[in-house]
């Protein structure tokens, strides 16, 4: 008989059998039999355990019932952001002079991948810029390695930015060469041998020099029509309207939402135009769970371009913006630094620095490190060293744990682990947005230079015609 047997349905607290004693746990006041107490270790809530995210990078140890509250701001709780949007080229042209500017040829117009020169009236373009600026990395890698990003749903260009980095230097050539026309070359010719009526006539083969009916009429033998004689045609022409070629963008100011589970062409069809390059990006930036709304909050502002309302003649090259949202203190800019349009707070007009001591500063900064957010203590740790080390308590700081890529003399890939990184997001809470009316836009409306331009002029007679019938209502 087992001695133990008794045990599996006792939960008495004073039992008097003799197998198996009674004992106390020591982290809290149950009392169990001595062969229950390892099974008791795993469910005791005053046990001290490490966190559930220790294999992230997590080192706290704390009593198992504070793991709740512990993980509101445990560092190692963040998730990657996946959200993807796509941005097509303004035509293929474009798309060609961005893949010459990565290589080192001259353009006729250079690819701006810099944003840092903007000013606030260009918030709607900060992402094109650095859209741009993505592509021209992504073209700067060895043909080989780009195409072994591509999957079933981008087929053509894969998903921005290759988070699977590793730099590789381009291959130097003498002239430029767009790989993607041999591969629209090479789809082209295979489609035309499908075409062909009897592309394989065996009677051909025997007398090629006899006509047969499908080959009258056929005009796939047709000589191909000669390109003038600087070896430009119609479709290589670069045409890039006044406003783009202000800013130097290629790509198209507003983007697209495409699912994921849509299959993304090499091209964009729209209504009227023809097909232009289409890219696919995604936000691969890490975030704190606790911060998913305020990061969604900022991409919802990035779908409405910022609320900013340029001319109707922005295309011609008007460069009057106006906002019909802001921010209820401060303003929106860019940050070179955080890569990224934050909020800015209006310094307090009363406040004075001229009594203000350095060391007071240092005092405070761990009080006040609770109530200040992630992109903000982000930007105040990389000011100094000992800034940095009054920081590292903070509790909007998240840890990481980096993949490293390495490959071995005979090409194999290997991923290894690396020690954990402590970091803050770029995530910034945001204030409340309020509605404003844009009194200047129609009175600029009215007097634009732009549209008095574009406007044809009204024929006397016309203008004639016009009177009379006001006239005679």
């Amino acid at each position: 008989m087992d001695p133990h047997g008794h045990c599996l349905d006792c939960f008495r607290s004073a039992c008097s059998f003799e197998g198996c004693l009674l004992g106390r746990c020591g982290f809290c006041s149950a009392r169990l039999h001595e062969c229950k107490r390892e099974d008791h270790l795993e469910i005791c809530q005053n046990v001290v355990v490490p966190c559930i995210n220790a294999i992230y990078g997590c080192r706290r140890r704390f009593a198992r019932h504070f793991q709740k509250t512990h993980l509101a701001t445990c560092p190692a709780s963040v998730v990657v952001c996946h959200l993807q949007w796509n941005r097509s080229a303004l035509s293929d042209s474009a798309k060609k002079q961005i893949k010459r500017a990565a290589k080192g040829f001259p353009t006729e117009i250079v690819p701006k991948t810099d944003a840092s020169g903007l000013d606030d009236n260009d918030l709607d373009v900060i992402g094109c810029i650095l859209d741009q600026k993505k592509i021209v990395d992504f073209f700067k890698l060895r043909r080989n390695y780009r195409i072994s990003f591509r999957d079933y749903f981008t087929p053509t260009y894969p998903v921005l930015p290759l988070l699977a980095h590793k730099d590789r230097p381009n291959e130097e050539s003498a002239e430029f060469h767009d790989s993607s026309d041999d591969e629209k070359k090479a789809e082209a010719e295979k489609i035309r041998k499908k075409m062909l009526p009897w592309a394989n006539c065996y009677i051909c083969k025997i007398d090629p020099a006899s006509q047969h009916l499908h080959v009258l009429g056929n005009l796939t033998n047709e000589k191909k029509r000669e390109k003038p004689a600087n070896g430009a045609t119609v479709k290589d022409t670069l045409f890039v309207p006044e406003f783009y070629r202000q800013r130097g963008l290629m790509l198209t100011k507003t983007f697209h939402r495409l699912a994921g589970s849509v299959k993304k062409g090499a091209m964009i069809f729209e209504v009227g135009t023809k097909g232009r390059p289409l890219f696919t990006f995604q936000c691969a930036e890490v975030v704190r769970r606790t911060e998913i709304e305020d990061h969604a909050r900022f991409h919802e502002l990035e779908d409405n371009e910022w609320h900013m309302h340029r001319c109707p003649m922005w295309s011609e090259g008007c460069d009057f913006a106006t906002s019909n949202m802001d921010p209820k203190e401060g303003r929106f800019r860019y940050c070179d630094f955080l890569g990224k349009v934050v909020h800015e707070p209006t310094p307090s007009s009363s406040a004075s620095l001229d009594d203000f001591h350095e060391e007071t500063f240092y005092r405070v900064l761990p009080l006040l490190a609770d109530y200040v957010d992630s992109a903000s203590l982000r930007t105040l740790s990389a000011t100094s060293r000992r800034a940095r080390v009054f920081l590292e308590n903070a509790r909007q700081r998240i840890v990481t744990v980096p993949w490293r890529r390495t490959e071995d003399f005979y090409g194999n890939v290997f991923w290894e682990e690396e020690a954990p990184q402590y970091s803050y997001t770029k995530c910034q809470r945001l204030l409340t947005v309020t509605p404003t009316v844009p009194g200047d836009f129609w009175a600029h409306f009215a007097s634009c230079a732009f549209r008095k331009a574009a406007e044809p002029e009204c024929p006397e007679k016309l203008r004639t015609f016009l009177l009379l019938i006001q006239t005679k209502e």
